[in-house]
């Protein structure tokens, strides 16, 4: 006997359905999703600038870095549904934007973009021509996690500004528009170089690739050298997979300590040995 259970029947004899969904809305609904499913992070969102041609450069901050908690979760969804298409995808210009985020550096691009400006959040109040470092403590986790839906176009205008990080050749190279993109080298230099010097340890920024609709050996190259993964997506349910393993790669960090124990002489209780123990718990996938 062939047993069938009645919602086989059912999907198996219906004529079925399809739902047609552009790229936007698909990241838009994902990023719904995972919004609401992340907590204990804070996150700052950019998006690429929507000038046409030759006058598109870089990108700028739509929402400051925050803690994402209930009230910055509806913010930030209101901020991406309320995006539209269109634009062209300066991938290398917007990664040196955020490095001069991290860096604390004067804003580039962010005050000369369409249809809006960096968010006041992100700008220093003593200069607000200048970002406001993210980074305040010396242990860290930082990350960039970039989506495009397409090759770089339009993004040699950082090119020199690129070249005059401090110590960039040294640490990534010579790079071009012209020749390939300056994406994977600033990626290189933002996980290889102590990106705020006056913090104790190197600083460094891990950068994480997603590929929308589109598989480039440059997007590839980028997350090899920033230190993170690479991700290809078509639907929406790969999109949330990458997504989701993205954070769990980001949040798989040594985050749960416990007080320092000092051993007691065994042989002589008014004494202590010259060791200190700290116990560290690492977060499990599962």
């Amino acid at each position: 006997y062939t047993l069938f259970s009645g919602n086989y029947l059912n999907w198996k004899n219906s004529s079925g359905s399809s739902t047609t969904k552009t790229r936007l809305e698909i990241v838009q609904e994902v990023f719904s999703d995972v919004i609401d499913s992340t907590s204990g992070v804070n996150a700052a969102l950019m998006r690429f600038d929507n000038k046409s041609q030759s006058y598109n450069k870089g990108g700028y901050f739509i929402q400051p870095m925050q803690e994402l908690n209930d009230t910055s979760r509806a913010t930030f969804k209101t901020s991406v549904d309320a995006l539209s298409p269109g634009g062209y995808t300066p991938l290398a210009e917007t990664m040196y934007e955020a490095a001069r985020y991290f860096r604390g550096e004067g804003v580039e691009f962010g005050d000369d973009t369409d249809p809006g400006t960096n968010h006041t959040g992100v700008l220093d109040p003593a200069d607000t021509s200048s970002y406001k470092t993210p980074i305040e403590f010396q242990c860290q986790q930082k990350s960039i996690v970039r989506l495009t839906d397409g090759e770089p176009t339009y993004d040699s205008n950082a090119d020199s500004l690129i070249q005059a990080l401090p110590d960039f050749n040294n640490v990534a190279g010579n790079c071009s528009f012209s020749g390939d993109d300056c994406l994977d080298e600033v990626a290189h230099y933002l996980h290889e170089y102590d990106q705020i010097g006056a913090i104790e340890d190197d600083q460094t920024v891990t950068s994480y690739m997603i590929g929308f609709h589109t598989d480039q050996t440059l997007l590839r190259d980028a997350a090899r050298k920033g230190g993170g993964s690479y991700f290809t997506a078509d639907n929406t349910g790969e999109l949330t997979t990458a997504f989701t393993k993205i954070l769990t790669e980001i949040l798989a960090v040594n985050t749960t300590f416990v007080a320092p124990a000092v051993p007691v002489n065994a042989f002589n209780r008014l004494t202590h040995r010259d060791e200190l123990y700290f116990a560290l718990f690492r977060p499990d996938r599962n």
